[in-house]
């Protein structure tokens, strides 16, 4: 497993693996939860992959430290998970569940923008997945894990377009 962090080899990541992907009908995700003896509950657990599901394959997507993304087709891990207790729900959260049934359309790249004592610096954070029906899930880096939000006017002046490959 390999993360990547320039934006020219996350763009070249996200093509390897969605390109084949796009017209393909997202059946469901998956995440995981730790369970945490202090509460003695499960909590969700962001650091490990946010599993798409498609037909045929499922892609575990992951972004750590400020900038690096990973993407692996199965059901790849990040680090070892061997002494803890970890479970996979399937499709938990309910305001992103309005991607399930949808089909791929295009999968952008976005910058988000970070400050370093008075310099801003731009970071390519956001994995955008929108769907023939307009609706986006965004896979962003929410400070070393997964966020994941559910939008219908995703800004996309600033996205780089992955998939399909504009040129």
């Amino acid at each position: 497993m390999q993360f990547k962090s320039t934006k020219k080899d996350k763009i070249e990541l996200i093509q390897r693996h969605f390109t084949p992907l796009i017209g393909s009908e997202i059946t469901g995700y998956s995440i995981a939860q730790l369970w945490c003896e202090e509460n003695r509950a499960w909590d969700d657990w962001m650091d490990l992959p946010f599993r798409l599901h498609f037909k045929d394959t499922k892609l575990s997507i992951s972004w750590r430290k400020f900038d690096e993304l990973m993407i692996e087709e199965g059901e790849a891990l990040p680090f070892p998970t061997t002494d803890l207790q970890v479970r996979w729900l399937l499709n938990p959260i309910k305001r992103i569940n309005g991607i399930i049934g949808q089909k791929l359309k295009r999968v952008c790249l976005s910058p988000g923008h970070m400050n370093i004592g008075s310099h801003q610096c731009e970071i390519w954070v956001d994995l955008i997945l929108t769907t023939e029906e307009n609706q986006s899930l965004v896979i962003y880096n929410n400070l070393d894990e997964n966020g994941l939000k559910l939008s219908s006017n995703e800004n996309m002046l600033e996205a780089a377009v992955c998939c399909p490959n504009p040129f």
